[in-house]
C-alpha cells in the first residue's frame, strides 16, 4: 500500500510540474511576443520622426540655398585706386567700391587676388552705402614669396566677397584694363592712355549729346524747356552751356542759383555763370551758361560728369519757390591737368570721434595744391544719411599737434543735403607753418559740429600720414 501511495504522489508531482512547464513556456511566449511586437513599433515610431527631422532639416537647407541663389541684390564692382607701401613687408590697398543697390550693405571680404594669386584671405567686414561709390581700405601682408608668385606689374585685382546674412553665396567683383607696379601713383589704365586734351575730341563729345534736355519739376516746367549745348574748358573753369528755351507767349525773367549738383556733389558755381539775358523772350531762347572751378571737380574725382542738378526760377522768387533742372547721363569727360598728381590719389579717411552728432558723416583727405602764399587741403564731407547736415567747422585747428589757425578763406562748397557730398577748403598760411617748423604736413585735426551754435557738442576730425610737403 504505501508503494502504490508513494507512485500516486510521484504520478501527481510530475503532473504539476508538467502543468507549470507549460505555463511557464506560455508566459515566455507571450511575453517574448510583446517584446518583439514593441520593438517593431517603437522603431517604425523612430523612423516615422527620424524621417520627418530629416525632411524638415533639408527643406530648411533648401530654403537658405535658394534664398542665397535668389538674393535681390546685384553685384558690386571695384576699381584700384591705389596701393601704399605701409613698411618694408606689409601694403594698404585702397579699393573703389560701387554698390548699384539702392540699401546700404555690410559685406565680408573671402579673399583678395592680385593677377589671380591670393594676397588676403583674412576675412574684412566694410559697410557700402547704397547707390553710391565707396572707398573701403585693407591691410596685406605681402611676403617675398607672394611678390615672386605676383610678378613685378600688377594687371588684374579682384575680391570674393558675401553679403551680410547670404553665407552660402560668395561672389566676386575684378578690376582689370590697367598696369601697376608697387610703389607708382596710381595705376596706369588702357583708357587713360587715349586720353587727349585736343578740343576736336571735346566738341565731338558734345555734338552727340546736342538733344539732351533737363527733366524740369516746378512752376517753370510748363514754360520752359533747358536744353544741353556744349562744354568748353579753361585752365580754370569749366563752362557748361544750355539753351533756356520758351514755348509759351509770354516772357519769362528768370534767374539761377549758384549752389547745385555735380554727381552728388554739392558745388557752389563760380559767380561769373550768367545768362545771355535775364529775359527769355516769348517763343525764344537764351543762352544759360554754369561755371565751375576744374579743381574742385578733380579733388571731389570727377573725371566724366554724368549728372547735373541746379535751380532756376523767376527773378522776383526765392529759393523755395525754385524749379529743380537735372540732367543724366550726360557723359562729359573732363581733361587732365597737373592738379591730378595732387588731387583723387591720396585719398584718406579721417577718424572721427564718436557721437551722435557725427553720425553718418564721413571725412575724407583727396590732395592739396600749393599757393604763392598758402596751401589748400581739400577734403570730402560726406553724408550718408537721408536728413541734412548743417555742417561747421572752426578755424581753430592742429597742424603735427601744433595749433595752428586756419586762413578764414577756408570753407565747404556747399549745403550738406542726406546722402551728398560737399568739398572743405582748409587753407594754412605756408609762413604760419614755416614759424612752427613744420616742413611737411603729416597730421591734421578740426573740429566740426551741425552748426556754429553747437560748439559745446563740437565733434574731432583727424587725419594721419599726409605727408604733404610744404615747400
Amino acid at each position: 500500500m504505501k508503494k502504490i501511495e508513494g507512485l500516486n504522489e510521484i504520478k501527481m508531482k510530475s503532473a504539476k510540474q508538467a502543468k507549470f512547464r507549460e505555463y511557464i513556456n506560455k508566459k515566455m511566449i507571450a511575453v517574448f511576443l510583446a517584446c518583439i511586437i514593441c520593438a517593431v513599433l517603437l522603431a517604425l515610431l523612430w523612423a516615422a520622426i527620424y524621417t520627418t527631422i530629416q525632411r524638415r532639416r533639408l527643406q530648411s537647407m533648401s530654403e537658405s540655398y535658394t534664398i542665397s541663389l535668389g538674393s535681390i541684390y546685384e553685384d558690386v564692382s571695384t576699381e584700384l585706386i591705389g596701393i601704399e607701401r605701409s613698411s618694408s613687408d606689409s601694403l594698404k590697398l585702397y579699393l573703389k567700391v560701387i554698390n548699384p543697390n539702392a540699401e546700404t550693405l555690410d559685406i565680408t571680404s573671402k579673399g583678395i587676388y592680385f593677377n589671380d594669386v591670393c594676397v588676403q584671405d583674412s576675412m574684412y567686414n566694410k559697410t557700402i552705402d547704397g547707390d553710391k561709390e565707396t572707398i573701403v581700405t585693407f591691410y596685406i601682408e605681402y611676403s617675398n614669396i607672394i611678390e615672386n608668385l605676383v610678378g613685378e606689374t600688377i594687371t588684374d585685382i579682384s575680391m570674393r566677397y558675401i553679403f551680410e546674412g547670404e553665407d552660402n553665396n560668395i561672389r566676386e567683383c575684378s578690376d582689370s584694363g590697367f598696369t601697376y607696379k608697387i610703389g607708382d601713383v596710381t595705376p596706369t589704365r588702357v583708357d587713360s592712355v587715349d586720353q587727349t586734351d585736343d578740343a576736336e575730341d571735346l566738341e565731338s563729345q558734345t555734338e552727340e549729346k546736342a538733344d539732351i534736355y533737363g527733366t524740369l519739376d516746378g512752376s517753370l516746367s510748363d514754360r520752359l524747356k533747358i536744353k544741353f549745348s556744349n562744354v568748353k574748358e579753361t585752365d580754370s573753369y569749366v563752362e557748361f552751356i544750355f539753351l533756356a528755351m520758351n514755348e509759351t507767349e509770354e516772357d519769362v525773367d528768370a534767374k539761377f542759383w549758384y549752389e547745385a549738383n555735380v554727381n552728388d556733389y554739392t558745388l557752389s558755381m563760380k559767380d561769373i555763370g550768367e545768362f545771355s539775358s535775364h529775359i527769355v523772350p516769348a517763343g525764344g531762347t537764351a543762352v544759360m551758361i554754369l561755371k565751375y572751378y576744374t579743381k574742385e571737380l578733380q579733388y571731389c574725382g570727377i573725371s566724366m560728369v554724368e549728372k547735373l542738378r541746379f535751380y532756376i526760377g523767376e527773378a522776383d522768387s526765392d529759393w523755395t519757390e525754385a524749379t529743380e533742372v537735372s540732367f543724366k547721363d550726360l557723359g562729359i569727360k573732363m581733361t587732365d591737368s597737373s592738379i591730378t598728381e595732387n588731387a583723387i590719389n591720396n585719398r584718406i579717411p579721417g577718424e572721427l570721434s564718436v557721437s551722435e552728432m557725427s553720425e553718418g558723416i564721413n571725412i575724407y583727405y583727396v590732395g592739396y595744391e600749393t599757393l604763392s602764399s598758402h596751401i589748400c587741403l581739400y577734403f570730402d564731407v560726406a553724408n550718408t544719411s537721408d536728413e541734412y547736415y548743417g555742417f561747421a567747422f572752426w578755424f581753430a585747428a592742429q597742424v603735427n599737434k601744433c595749433a595752428v589757425k586756419m586762413k578764414s578763406t577756408s570753407e565747404i562748397s556747399g549745403a550738406l543735403d542726406g546722402n551728398n557730398h560737399v568739398l572743405l577748403t582748409v587753407k594754412f598760411a605756408l609762413d604760419d607753418l614755416r614759424n612752427a617748423e613744420i616742413s611737411s604736413i603729416d597730421e591734421v585735426m578740426f573740429n566740426f559740429a551741425d552748426n556754429l551754435d553747437n560748439k559745446d557738442n563740437m565733434e574731432t576730425a583727424t587725419f594721419y600720414e599726409l605727408d604733404i610737403p610744404i615747400d
